[in-house]
């Protein structure tokens, strides 16, 4: 088994289970574990529990120091009328700034192509919130092939973004997102590594052909999207990885985490947290990869 030099410190925490599954207790339990061990960087989204993850994580923040935490947090655009992208931007800004009782947003997020604006206003409106040190870095996620092309072809959005968010796992690799890394230097965060939680094993098919429940079914927003997960091709290619995981002396989700964090070009790989337990027993696996 090859051996991660320190890989905790490359390892970020999503907080999308925050007020769903984690209620504010475990997860200021969680945030002061991740201290502990080293994980600095926390994730988290207006659109997680319609705001409700924020406003635990922020809860949660107030007993640790806010100089040792890159906080990451996440905007969308909706159908605007002329005039109103920065107000709508701002808006959306302030909400999480007062939801996370904090003063500045470290990762400031584009969670997705949807209504995407005209590009230098974006741009503009982006330099402004880093001059007022209400933001530190932008980051765009969730974008189409179609979508990168148009980046590419504007030098001034180009510019304005310092990193990526891609979906990158051993079932998923072809983030579209990849071609802007390969443009200039990005601050690059991967997310899914277990890919929803098919590289832990848990949904692999029992001996009567069932599969078992867990957030992956419970997950219905994305329908299609999670169907495509189950499709029997999937499920292939999960019994091959198990078994190169073994060769290898690892247990599935060990291999899933030590693939994506030998990647050089990932700066931080996020892993979603539903638990304490779950929690403590990631770190355990990671750690083991040392």
């Amino acid at each position: 088994m090859n051996k991660l030099q320190n890989p905790m410190v490359r390892v970020g925490l999503g907080t999308m289970m925050f007020g769903w599954k984690v209620p504010l207790q475990e997860a200021s339990a969680i945030l002061e574990r991740c201290m502990s061990v080293g994980i600095g960087v926390i994730d988290t989204s207006p659109s997680y529990g319609n705001g409700l993850s924020e406003t635990i994580t922020g809860m949660a923040l107030q007993k640790l120091d806010r100089n040792l935490i890159t906080l990451a947090t996440k905007f969308y655009l909706e159908e605007l009328p002329p005039g109103q992208l920065e107000a709508a931007i701002r808006s959306g800004l302030e909400g999480s700034l007062e939801r996370l009782r904090v003063d500045r947003i470290d990762y400031f997020t584009l969670h997705n192509d949807l209504n995407l604006p005209d590009f230098a206003a974006l741009a503009g409106i982006i330099d402004k919130l880093k001059s007022e040190e209400l933001i530190r870095e932008f980051h765009i996620s969730n974008f189409s092939s179609r979508s990168i092309l148009a980046v590419l072809a504007s030098p001034r959005l180009l510019d304005a973004i310092d990193g990526i968010h891609v979906r990158h796992n051993l079932l998923f690799r072809d983030d579209p997102l990849w071609r802007l890394h390969g443009q200039r230097s990005l601050n690059t965060i991967s997310f899914s590594p277990l890919c929803e939680g098919l590289l832990t094993g848990k949904y692999r098919a029992r001996s009567d052909g069932s599969r078992p429940g867990g957030r992956l079914i419970e997950a219905t927003r994305h329908r299609d999207y999670y169907d495509n997960l189950l499709k029997d091709e999937t499920a292939v290619k999960i019994e091959a990885l198990v078994r190169v995981s073994g060769d290898k002396g690892l247990t599935l989700d060990e291999y899933a985490y030590q693939w994506v964090l030998e990647r050089g070009q990932i700066d931080t790989m996020l892993m979603g947290i539903s638990s304490l337990a779950q929690f403590d027993l990631a770190v355990k696996k990671i750690g083991k990869l040392q």
